[in-house]
C-alpha cells in the first residue's frame, strides 16, 4: 500500500479560536463527506485517509489525523487492474513528493493548510513564504509542505488545486503554486479558470502537455486533494490558512515575525533534544 510522503506527528492541535485573517469553512469538521459540486467532479471518497485516522470523536491531536495514506485503496479507485493501480500511485507519489522542499535532514516541519483561492492564504504567500524561504528553507532548518483545504465557499479551489499538484508531477509544484497565488486575482472569478491553469503550465512553465492535460482531464490527483481535505477537517481545521510549525500550531495569516519565532523556538527544542550519537564498543 502506498504511504504519503508527507507523514508526521505534531503534538499539538491548531489554535482554532483565532478567526484573524482566515477564510472560514462552510463544511464544518464534524461534517460528513465533501459536498458534491462545487467544481470537484472526478473526486470520490478517499478510503486510505480514513484507514489511517482516527474517527473524529477519538480524535487528541493534529497529527493523529494528518498523517497517513494518501491513495484510496485499489477498490476505491476509479482504475481497474494491477498494471493501471500501478501507474496511478506512481502519478500520486510524484504529486506528493513534489509538494514538500527543504532539506530531508532539516529538523523542523511547517506544514501549510491552504486554499487557492483563499484570499488571505494569497496574502500570506506575498507577505510572508518568501521570507521564510530564503531564510529557513535554503538554510536547511525547515521542510514545507503544502496539504490542500479548498473550501466550499470558492468554486475554482477545487482545480487549482488539481493544476498544482498536475504540476507537481512534473516536478514543478512551486512553480506553479506561485503562479496561481500571484494571478489569483485573474482566475478566481472565471466561470471555468482551467484554461487559465493550461497556458501557465504549457506555456510558462513548458510542462509536457499531453501529459499535463491528461492529468486534469482524468483528474488524477483528485484522490490527493480530497484526502488533504479529509484528514485536515479530521483534525478540526475550519480555517485557511493554517499551519503546523514543529509542534505548533498557528491559525491565519499572522505576520512574518509571528512565524518567524514558531521556528526559531521550534529549532530550539529541536536542537536540545538532539541526542549525541553514542560511540560504539
Amino acid at each position: 500500500m502506498f504511504r504519503q510522503v508527507i507523514s508526521f506527528r505534531l503534538a499539538a492541535g491548531l489554535l482554532l479560536a483565532a478567526g484573524l485573517a482566515a477564510c472560514k469553512s462552510s463544511d464544518p469538521a464534524s461534517g460528513g463527506p465533501i459536498p458534491a459540486g462545487s467544481s470537484r467532479a472526478g473526486a470520490g471518497p478517499v478510503g486510505g485517509a480514513a484507514a489511517d485516522a482516527p474517527a473524529p470523536a477519538a480524535r487528541a491531536t493534529a497529527a493523529d489525523s494528518v498523517r497517513g495514506s494518501a491513495v484510496p485503496p485499489a477498490a476505491d479507485r476509479r482504475a481497474s487492474g494491477p498494471a493501471t493501480d500501478s501507474v496511478a500511485q506512481q502519478l500520486l507519489q510524484r504529486a506528493d513528493k513534489g509538494r514538500i522542499q527543504g532539506d530531508a535532514a532539516a529538523p523542523v516541519w511547517v506544514i501549510v493548510a491552504s486554499d487557492f483561492q483563499c484570499p488571505y492564504c494569497q496574502t500570506w504567500h506575498a507577505e510572508t513564504y518568501a521570507t521564510l524561504v530564503r531564510d529557513y528553507v535554503r538554510a536547511g532548518k525547515i521542510r514545507i509542505a503544502y496539504l490542500n483545504y479548498p473550501l466550499n465557499i470558492h468554486k475554482n479551489a477545487w482545480p487549482a488545486a488539481e493544476a498544482a499538484l498536475c504540476a507537481s508531477v512534473q516536478g514543478m509544484f512551486w512553480e506553479m503554486h506561485d503562479a496561481i497565488f500571484t494571478n489569483q486575482s485573474r482566475w478566481s472569478t472565471m466561470p471555468n479558470p482551467v484554461p487559465f491553469f493550461d497556458s501557465l503550465a504549457v506555456s510558462k512553465f513548458a510542462l509536457k502537455d499531453d501529459d499535463w492535460r491528461s492529468c486534469m482531464a482524468n483528474h488524477s490527483t483528485a484522490a490527493l486533494v480530497q484526502a488533504d481535505f479529509e484528514r485536515l477537517r479530521t483534525a478540526g481545521i475550519e480555517s485557511t490558512p493554517s499551519f503546523f510549525v514543529g509542534d505548533r500550531g498557528i491559525a491565519g495569516a499572522q505576520p512574518t515575525s509571528v512565524f518567524r519565532a514558531a521556528i526559531d523556538s521550534a529549532l530550539a527544542r529541536a536542537s536540545r533534544g538532539a541526542a549525541p550519537a553514542r560511540p560504539r564498543r
